[in-house]
């Protein structure tokens, strides 16, 4: 039973992985790339993620063209050592950066949104990012929120 659950979690993840093509590129490594080292860490007792700031950043108003950096914390509560592989972008005004090196049990990491808003409409503004590792929660959805002006 338990390999059968391993088999059909594989399958969620790389189906998962592959119709993505929403979201924008991180190109730093590709989907095939990703999928092999998910299906290689696939392990027992393997990593997990919590995150110490909320998923939800709200930065309130800000002007049009203003680039706007915050950074989530996330924290290995699993008993292997956690990989980020990729963070996928809702849109192209978004880069990230993350601390590339496995990250122990019980040390925390950082993940920092560098959004630009200079080609932004003025309104109401939501904008998600895909957290892509080998934890148990392998994938975690995260946001930036507020209006822009």
């Amino acid at each position: 039973m338990k390999r059968y659950k391993l088999k059909l979690s594989i399958l969620l993840v790389l189906s998962l992985v592959l119709s993505l093509n929403i979201f924008a590129q991180d190109t730093t490594k590709t989907n095939k790339e990703v999928i092999k080292e998910i299906i290689k860490d696939t392990i027992p007792n393997a990593p997990k993620i919590q995150f110490l700031t909320t998923k939800e950043h709200f930065f309130g108003e800000k002007k049009k063209g203003e680039t706007l950096d915050y950074t989530f914390e996330i924290k290995n509560v699993g008993k292997k050592p956690l990989q980020i592989y990729r963070i996928q972008t809702s849109c192209h005004c978004s880069t990230t950066e993350w601390t590339k090196t496995p990250i122990e049990y019980g040390q925390t990491a950082k993940i920092t949104i560098h959004y630009n808003t200079k080609d932004e409409k003025e309104g109401n503004v939501r904008k998600t990012f895909l957290l892509m590792t080998n934890a148990s929660n392998r994938e975690e959805v995260f946001y930036f929120k507020g209006t822009i002006k």
